[in-house]
């Protein structure tokens, strides 16, 4: 009996034994078949393709980073695989069709094979599960071969592109039982398998076709910003006294196309939502009333809530008023383009033949909201933007921190602020990311092209709706201003081929009745909402250096107003019209214009505008974050040439200048020199001629007094007076009336040869005449020595 027991014993620890061996093996074995998916057995559903040599468009930008690893596969060194286009959302009669391209990028890729696979019954169930599969860090097989496709060797260097078309009969597509993101694959592998690469996509089935009933669609709502990427133009007549802030300022040619593309963009997708910056639409001549107005110039509200410094943005032109709700969206009946500003100076700016008619505006319809330009919305920020008039503001970062933590909800937030309740607009993140072409990471490689965006953001938008099939939601995603045209065109035709999609409007969105939250979740809220603008602090100091270059322009343009121009004049010359002799010197034609008080109030406001813009385009432009690299340097000097301020300014001061005078030679101690002043302005003005000789033996007036006329040249005489012969460089500047200069220094050089003539040299003569006739007289009446 013990010899049995013990031979029974011996015979199981050897099933054992060997079953441990066996699932070991089979481990081993399924693992390489995952990690190796190239070699799949019957490769006998080959697709139709179309292979040729090309460069490719959409590659990865300089700023896509690899994964850093100690270790790089050399199996995978070289090859570079994308997608360049491919079917977004597939149905039952829509088949599926990719193009995608391999290149050489260092060495030549032998012989092999391109192959499409899918994984048709699985089923992601989490988001971390779809972010896995995309950074290539899921295990999750892909059985189901759509097709593959024969290549040749490719050259270092070339990139070969390869088409499948996947008729929607195909088996492998039928396979798919139920709608949602499944996984897809596109591997490269050689014909000995040395050399193999693949990447992580997505196939998104819809419920067409499939005898389910559907569930709700998701609400989404995509919102394209109209707004300056750069500078405005202005244009050299601007000082002209019939000239309108609309029609001086003016988009660059690269701002124009751009907004006249967004503009065709809508006739085309009349499901995107746009909010549009007044002065951008004015700047680009385009008559377009958007879905709602955003602040002027898209103003950085979180960066003026971070210096909380009134004062000094009204010392540089910016008030609050400037970019509050009332005056960033058409006024009510207005002529489309009008500025605003102009609006609110006297009637004598009004000039019907300069603008087209449209259909009125009712201001009742308009909708204002505050767009989040650069930084994060912060609880001040939020009650500046409601003190300003703003009761709805738009993230487009994601607003609650813990948004993407749970299952999605609603992209809508109610705050609470010392001003008042704010409704919050946010983004989601995700979307938002892929929708204005970035990766969601480095690793995910299928992203770096916009077919591959596509891809992962249909998948993404379906398993949102799949994630609470039965619970009303209301998403939001955001394009950047800076984002291709192109790009938001192949986004917004996927989103409208989303059967799980409803695409909804901005105002609609707004309006969404909520519950109040629960004293808990409101003090969640609060804790989760940014209490930073995540400014960096190198950018808050560029910001405020811009703020202080911008004092310093609009001082001068205040002296201008204030110290230079001649309003005593101005109105004496207005209470002339009725004389007839003013009638016959057409001094009459003033009452033309505007006054020169008027004038000097829309430069005022002109150069405000300028401000306003110039201060959220160089602001914009910085790093959110700080880099410590020679190319801020050479930013900060970019931004200091192409300022329009500064050239606003020149400009304008440039109008009252010096006219050269030729060097003048003097050959007395008494002189005088010519000195010409230009007056380029429809008004009169009063200037200090300020001369220096820089020398004691050539002296002249200092200071004088000079009133110019309008559009004319003066001429003022300066005295010299000279006591020897030298040369010396004299120097002429304008000053206002309170003795500033403000003009560009002109030289002349004065040389002086006293002659004889002059009263000295008489003088000396006349002494001389007098001692020899001195001489004379004495040499008749002396006596003679006795001995001589």
């Amino acid at each position: 009996m013990r010899n049995l027991l013990q031979s029974a014993r011996a015979l199981c620890l050897k099933v054992l034994h060997f079953t441990i061996i066996f699932i070991t093996s089979l481990a081993i074995i399924l693992a390489i078949t995952n990690m190796q998916c190239a070699k799949y057995v019957g490769l006998l559903n080959t697709a139709n393709a179309v292979t040729s040599n090309t460069t490719l468009e959409d590659e990865p930008g300089k700023n896509t980073k690899k994964k850093e690893n100690d270790y790089e596969n050399p199996h995978i060194k070289g090859i570079d695989l994308n997608i360049l286009q491919s079917t977004p959302v597939v149905t039952d009669k829509s088949g599926y069709h990719l193009t995608a391209t391999v290149k050489a990028t260092t060495e030549a890729l032998p012989e092999g094979l391109l192959q499409l696979s899918i994984n048709s019954n699985y089923t992601f169930v989490s988001r971390t599960d779809l972010q896995n599969w995309a950074q290539g860090e899921s295990l999750i097989p892909t059985p189901q071969i759509l097709g593959s496709i024969k290549i040749g060797e490719i050259a270092a260097g070339k990139t070969s592109t390869f088409h499948f078309d996947i008729p929607s009969d195909s088996q492998e597509l039928k396979s798919i039982w139920h709608w949602g993101p499944k996984p897809l694959k596109i591997t490269y592998f050689s014909k000995d398998s040395s050399r193999y690469k693949s990447i992580r996509s997505f196939l998104t089935r819809s419920n067409a076709g499939f005898n389910v009933p559907e569930s709700p669609a998701i609400k989404l709502t995509a919102v394209m910003p109209i707004l300056a990427n750069k500078q405005h133009v202005l244009k050299d007549n601007f000082t002209s006294t019939n000239s309108r802030v609309v029609s001086n300022l003016q988009a660059n040619k690269q701002d124009t196309h751009y907004v006249l593309e967004q503009a065709d963009l809508v006739s085309k997708h009349n499901k995107l939502q746009t909010i549009a910056d007044i002065n951008t639409l004015q700047a680009a001549r385009l008559l377009f009333v958007p879905n709602a107005f955003m602040q002027k110039s898209g103003f950085d509200i979180s960066a003026y809530a971070d210096d909380h410094n009134r004062k000094m943005y009204r010392s540089a032109g910016i008030n609050e008023s400037t970019w509050s709700a009332k005056n960033s969206r058409i006024p009510q009946n207005s002529k489309i383009p009008q500025s605003s500003q102009i609006a609110e100076t006297s009637s004598s700016y009004d000039h019907p033949h300069e603008t087209k008619q449209i259909a009125k505006v009712d201001n009742g319809s308009q909708n204002t909201y505050a767009w989040q330009t650069r930084g994060k919305w912060t609880l001040s920020a939020l009650e500046l933007a409601k003190r300003n008039g703003y009761n709805t503001v738009i993230s487009t970062d994601e607003f609650d921190s813990t948004a993407s933590q749970f299952a999605i909800s609603n992209g809508i937030y109610d705050v609470e602020t010392p001003a008042g309740n704010v409704r919050v607009l946010s983004a989601q993140s995700v979307l938002t990311m892929l929708a204005n072409g970035k990766a969601t990471n480095s690793t995910a490689l299928s992203e770096r092209t916009q077919a591959g965006r596509i891809n992962r953001l249909v998948a993404q938008s379906a398993f949102y709706q799949m994630e609470q099939p039965y619970v009303d939601r209301n998403i939001l995603i955001t394009f950047s201003n800076k984002t291709d045209v192109k790009n938001i065109d192949g986004v917004m035709s996927a989103l409208e081929q989303s059967p799980w999609l409803q695409l909804s409007d901005l105002n609609t969105m707004a309006k969404i009745k909520q519950e109040k939250l629960p004293s808990w979740k409101n003090n969640n809220l609060m804790h989760s909402m940014p209490h930073s603008s995540a400014i960096s602090v190198a950018s808050a100091k560029e910001r405020r250096l811009e703020l202080k270059n911008l004092i310093i322009y609009r001082q001068k343009v205040s002296r201008f107003v204030k110290n230079i121009l001649n309003y005593k004049q101005d109105t004496k010359l207005r209470n002339t019209e009725g004389d007839a002799q003013a009638l016959a010197k057409q001094a009459a034609k003033a009452k033309n214009k505007i006054s020169a008080k008027d004038w000097g109030l829309y430069l005022l406001r002109l150069y405000d505008d300028i401000a306003l813009q110039e201060l959220t385009n160089k602001t914009s432009s910085l790093p959110l974050k700080t880099k410590k690299s020679a190319n801020r340097k050479q930013q900060k000097t970019a931004y200091n040439e192409n300022s329009t301020a500064k050239y606003f300014v020149n400009k304008l001061l440039s109008g009252i200048h010096i006219i050269p005078p030729k060097d003048i030679t003097a050959v007395s101690e008494t002189a005088s020199i010519p000195i010409t002043i230009s007056n380029t302005y429809a008004y009169p003005v009063k200037v200090y001629l300020s001369a220096d000789t820089h020398v004691m033996e050539i002296v002249t007036r200092r200071k004088t007094l000079v009133k110019v006329p309008a559009n004319s040249e003066v001429q003022v005489t300066l005295p010299l007076r000279i006591t020897t012969s030298l040369h010396t460089k004299a120097t002429f500047v304008l000053e206002d009336d309170q003795h500033q200069a403000f003009s560009a220094t002109e030289h002349t050089l004065i040389t002086s040869t006293l002659q004889i003539s002059d009263k000295s040299g008489t003088i000396i003569i006349i002494f001389a005449f007098m001692l020899g006739l001195l001489g004379l007289w004495r040499q008749f009446n002396r006596k003679k020595d006795s001995d001589e």
